[in-house]
């Protein structure tokens, strides 16, 4: 009977001692009021340039398709996390920013690609759901865009007859999306994987054909024409993998 009462008090302590291990350390995650995160991400989505308002009117609007193409790279991310559910993110992303728009032109079709690669800089403000393990965010902020050198090109089966380049400077555009963090199961160390949707608008891009592209005229020919490529829309996913301390 002593033998008995002994193993009982034993499993008893036992059992304590971990309910109180498991709580502390659900404590220790809900109670810190800091975290710092740093991780690598990747990103895949689209850019686009709609028609000037004036095409159908502007003597040389035959010659702005508008365009729309594919984005894609990636880098770094850094958070602070205030609270469990408070953020603030910012990313350093190199990314490839191209599109092409088809003209057609005495019955021939030409395609115009436009773009160049940038360096994003997204600072965003988070709103996060303070779950255990798959944790629902939304978030928004400026995204300030730094292109290198743009470039275009033509395709098509006979000669274009006229010249053409692309330029972009710096903008900026208002970024917002939603995502979803996964808390991973490991011990030892806070990993987490990061999955959002964002969406980019750049207010700096004008409606007028004029603003939108430089042409050079000689007599009543057009010699060449040099676009500019900051995108007014951009749109892309992200995954990424980040540790918090």
């Amino acid at each position: 009977m002593r033998g008995l009462t002994i193993t009982v008090i034993t499993a008893a302590t036992a059992a304590l001692l971990m309910s109180v291990s498991d709580t502390s350390r659900a404590d220790d995650e809900i109670v810190k009021p800091v975290q710092f995160g740093a991780g690598l991400m990747g990103e895949f989505g689209g850019n686009f340039l709609n028609k000037p308002d004036d095409v159908s009117t502007n003597p040389a609007g035959h010659t702005y398709p508008g365009f729309g193409g594919t984005s894609s790279g990636g880098g770094l991310m850094l958070e602070g996390r205030f609270i469990g559910l408070l953020g603030l993110e910012a990313d350093i992303l190199r990314s490839s920013d191209h599109g092409h728009g088809d003209l057609t032109i005495n019955g021939y079709k030409f395609t115009i690609t436009v773009g160049q690669s940038a360096w994003h800089v997204p600072v965003l403000a988070k709103l996060v759901a303070p779950l255990p393990v798959v944790r629902p965010m939304v978030f928004a902020g400026p995204e300030f865009v730094f292109p290198s050198t743009a470039e275009a090109s033509v395709a098509s089966s006979v000669p274009f007859g006229t010249q053409i380049a692309a330029n972009a400077g710096s903008y900026t555009l208002f970024t917002g999306g939603v995502g979803i963090e996964f808390k991973l199961p490991l011990p030892n160390i806070d990993l987490r994987i990061p999955f959002t949707l964002r969406g980019g608008y750049n207010p700096s891009v004008k409606s007028k054909l004029d603003q939108r592209a430089t042409y050079t005229v000689s007599g009543n020919t057009i010699t060449a024409i040099d676009y500019k490529s900051e995108w007014k829309y951009q749109t892309y996913a992200t995954l990424g993998v980040a540790a918090y301390f």
